[in-house]
């Protein structure tokens, strides 16, 4: 980071000059309310970089996840990984020739940084994952490099991909324009059925860009193909179909061609039905309908007499107001009725009502009547 002279260049400045950088990280309780903390950092990128982190530190909150194999987790809202990258490449891809600060803003339900300058030319949000590194400030990112504060631009982007999927959260938002760089994650409570499925895979499915973005997109869409999915991974499409054929080998199991496209050059694919089944909730459109919910919340009341809204967020790991739903279905139809004095909140309870379908009685086995009565004719003879 020094000339021929000995002197320092820019880039030594910025890491670690007293006016190197600048930051101004707000706190809200909302992201649309007005800052519950502002402060204004100055000096060396390293000092700069580490202060924002402490902050960000401060505010964490967690969500436990206890695994099936009792291993114990606790969930960021924002992964700290994720937010490293962001930070480190807002403070050194940033255009250093305009005077302005990298801005973070920092609610519990999403996070913004904002560094000033485009993108380096050639790279767009549309293209960043799979373009070769192209550093605005190379020598400055050399150093945060070596200092192991960032990786390779597109190295860093993708494991801020795979690591929003692997907690729970959509992927983040990067956009370019009006002169500003903006990265978006969306924080707030995870997605535990996506966590607990990830979290049990193998190292290489974890460290697969391609199957978490596959496995988000497939949270939502019954079905994808090779054209589909192109740009979301950013290939070719012959490229995102060696990686679909690759998820629905029998080495990975994640996705398969639906019947129809199976000998087609470019099927349609889908979730496993074992996946579909691990990832509960998480899927809505398949494997957990409605009536698969209230058969499960019918097959609890005949078992226990009962039933709440916190025994279905329980049963199906959501939240109050899915929960609400799921009941408010069955009551509508006089399957469940409302059997507690309260009419609102966690104590309303509800029972069986004149709908509630009657449970099945098991098949009765042939009976043999002609041989029966002889064995017992030939038994009390005897006696």
């Amino acid at each position: 980071m020094l000339d021929d002279r000995d002197e320092y260049r820019r880039a030594a400045q910025t890491l670690l000059g007293e006016d190197g950088s600048s930051v101004v990280y707000q706190y809200k309780d909302t992201p649309g309310g007005e800052p519950r903390q502002i402060e204004r950092l100055g000096g060396p990128l390293l000092v700069v970089y580490e202060r924002v982190m402490e902050l960000v530190r401060a505010h964490r909150r967690l969500t436990p996840l206890t695994l099936p194999t009792g291993q114990q987790l606790q969930i960021e809202d924002f992964p700290e990984l994720v937010v490293r990258e962001a930070v480190t490449n807002a403070l050194m891809h940033r255009d250093l020739a305009v005077d302005l600060p990298v801005v973070v803003e920092h609610s519990p339900n999403v996070m913004a940084v904002v560094s000033p300058g485009p993108l380096v030319a050639g790279i767009e949000p549309t293209n960043i994952l799979a373009h070769p590194s192209k550093p605005r400030n190379p020598l400055l990112a050399n150093a945060c490099r070596v200092l192991e504060l960032a990786e390779e631009i597109g190295r860093g982007v993708d494991r801020m991909y795979r690591e929003m999927v692997r907690t729970g959260r959509p992927t983040p938002e990067i956009t370019s324009e009006n002169g500003y760089v903006r990265v978006a994650l969306t924080g707030g409570a995870p997605d535990l059925h996506i966590v607990r499925y990830v979290a049990q895979q193998p190292e290489s499915f974890l460290d697969d860009t391609d199957a978490m973005l596959v496995l988000f997109k497939l949270c939502s869409s019954r079905t994808i193909t090779a054209s589909s999915m192109s740009v979301l991974l950013q290939k070719s499409e012959h490229e995102t179909e060696a990686s679909l054929k690759y998820l629905a080998s029998d080495q990975v199991a994640l996705i398969e061609p639906t019947r129809e496209t199976v000998r087609r050059v470019h099927p349609t694919y889908r979730l496993r039905p074992d996946v579909v089944r691990a990832l509960g909730t998480a899927v809505p459109y398949a494997g957990h309908t409605s009536s698969d919910a209230e058969q499960r919340v019918i097959t609890h009341l005949r078992e226990y007499g009962r039933v709440t809204n916190a025994t279905v967020q329980n049963l199906f790991n959501v939240k109050v107001d899915r929960a609400n739903q799921i009941l408010r279905n069955l009551r509508d139809r006089n399957i469940i009725v409302r059997t507690s004095e309260a009419t609102r909140g966690p104590s309303v309870e509800y029972g069986t009502g004149p709908n509630f379908p009657p449970q099945r009685k098991p098949a009765r086995r042939a009976a043999q009547p002609s041989q029966g009565v002889l064995d017992v004719e030939s038994s009390l003879s005897d006696e």
